[in-house]
């Protein structure tokens, strides 16, 4: 028995330090890989950013793609960027210091983010733009002010706090006006500048005020910060900010820097500036504006050249780029084959900027969706009309509304399969495509759940049951459709308010 006892003991040794191996080994492997997995995503990460693109004047190119709809904003950029001019303009961006102490790359710093989607390179420029604006208003170091927004939100733009504090400086509701959107980060930022400017009034201690801020004015009424006990983040909150503020110091320079030395004005004389940027482009963007919509007019445009262009395979629309191959710079007038080949260049040089400022190419989505985008994108820029439209095209000489020009982009998506209903509410309630989102508030709507391609079917009018109004989503939070009366086909964002009060059907095709 005892020698059993001891073979037995001693296999049973041998079994648990070969388990104990294979276990070491199994833990080994999990821990290697989530580390491998953590250090992929940082990489993965790394990389995004570093594939992000710096668009200089880029605030520009949309500030102005908003004035004239049929010219977006990268078709803009491509023709600017391939003008004689371009490097002379560049002297302006390299001046650029934010106007408040920012250098351009600050933007590439901060972690900004959406809770769902990636942040655009315009966004990062467009919130430190309105970091410098409105801190200037309201005499506010506008490092403090990031420095702020780094403390509440961590650059989260739609962040929202139990208590109901909203965005990037997460202002409570009640400080903003009716009918403004409390996440857009200009208005936002404008009114958690306000906020903090009343506090220091109160307050002029910088201490108390951000104690103001964080806790509002009754959390300071002795003109203290509470105890620990009390209110420790209230307590803790100015330190945390003065922390953030050391830390984006160290890329940033001191506040509204100014040189009023009799050399530097002169110097200054010469310099081009982005208030000259920003005329060459309006004139640019007019000029290109009124040749399109002559050359989008069948009964007027230049039939050569619209042949020419709808067999180059292009991402602009054919009034566009037959507008952009007349005002083609004088290096390319040599002849039609330099024109078209400038044309060639703008539409690639576009497609570059879109993608590398996360947007979506729009001939270029996969599937079935991306086809449905691509057959609305040929129209961009294309009058809206009311009733005009359907599965085959515009009305001669006329336009499309909302719902034709989803009839004609699936028509055409699916080569003739697949016709919808002529009326926005009809192409709801029809039995045809998958719902994928079923009468949601726009700001309930996870646009994880959306794909390019999907059409969104709006509620627009909660006195009058039934869909009214359609657009197909082009991704990044945006779609194309065809809006209202003296509007054009063009692509807007989904994220203002007026979208995030309506209710929601979104169908996938195909």
């Amino acid at each position: 028995m005892q020698k059993q006892t001891s073979s037995t003991i001693g296999i049973a040794v041998v079994a648990l330090i070969v388990l104990g191996m294979m276990a070491f080994g199994f833990f080994s492997i999990f821990f290697i890989s989530i580390i491998t997995n953590s250090d992929l995503q940082q990489q993965q990460q790394q990389s995004a950013d570093q594939q992000e693109m710096v668009i200089p004047f880029k605030d520009l190119y949309l500030k102005i793609a908003d004035k004239y709809p049929s010219v977006p904003w990268n078709v803009l950029a491509a023709v600017h960027r391939l003008s004689p001019e371009y490097s002379k303009h560049m002297q302006a961006w390299n001046n650029f210091s934010g106007s408040c102490g920012f250098s351009p790359m600050v933007a590439n710093k901060l972690r900004f983010k959406y809770a769902s989607t990636p942040v655009t390179e315009f966004l990062k420029t467009k919130t430190l733009s309105a970091i410098c604006k409105y801190s200037k208003e309201n005499n506010i170091d506008p490092i403090l002010t990031a420095a702020i927004i780094q403390a509440e939100s961590s650059w989260i733009i739609d962040n929202g706090s139990d208590a109901g504090a909203q965005g990037l400086m997460q202002v409570m509701p009640f400080n903003f006006e009716k009918g403004e959107n409390h996440f857009d980060v200009d208005t936002n930022i404008m009114r958690g500048t306000q906020v903090y400017k009343s506090c220091l009034k109160l307050h002029p201690d910088e201490t108390i005020a951000l104690g103001c801020y964080n806790g509002g004015p009754g959390a300071v009424s002795n003109n203290q910060l509470p105890s620990a006990d009390v209110n420790p983040e209230t307590h803790n909150y100015p330190g945390r900010v003065h922390a953030a503020y050391a830390e984006i110091s160290k890329y940033s320079t001191p506040a509204f820097p100014e040189n009023n030395s009799d050399n530097e004005k002169d110097k200054n004389k010469n310099k081009v500036t982005t208030a000259d940027v920003e005329k060459w482009l309006d004139n640019k963007a007019k000029q290109l504006a009124d040749l399109t919509r002559i050359q989008s007019d069948e009964t007027k445009g230049s039939k050569t050249c619209r042949d020419k262009v709808q067999k180059m395979n292009l991402t602009m629309a054919t009034g566009l780029a037959c507008a952009v191959y007349m005002q083609a710079p004088d290096e390319y007038q040599k002849s039609d084959e330099a024109q078209f080949d400038y044309v060639k260049n703008v539409d690639s040089t576009a497609n570059e900027l879109l993608m590398g400022s996360g947007g979506v190419l729009f001939n270029g989505g996969s599937g079935f969706g991306g086809k449905i985008i691509a057959a609305a994108k040929r129209w961009e820029g294309t009058p809206y009309v009311y009733g005009g439209g359907g599965k085959d095209g515009p009305t001669p000489g006329g336009g499309f509304d909302c719902s034709s020009l989803v009839l004609y982009s699936v028509y055409q998506a699916s080569g003739g399969k697949l016709t919808l209903p002529r009326v926005a509410d009809d192409q709801a309630n029809s039995k045809q495509g998958q719902v994928t989102v079923s009468r949601m508030l726009g700001a309930s709507v996870n646009f994880n759940l959306l794909q390019p391609g999907d059409v969104i079917y709006f509620d627009n009018m909660p006195d009058k049951p039934g869909y009214d109004h359609v657009g197909i989503y082009v991704g990044n939070r945006q779609m194309i459709a065809a809006p209202k009366t003296g509007d054009v086909v063009k692509v807007q964002p989904l994220t203002d308010s007026y979208w995030q009060t309506k209710s929601w059907l979104v169908k996938r095709y195909g």
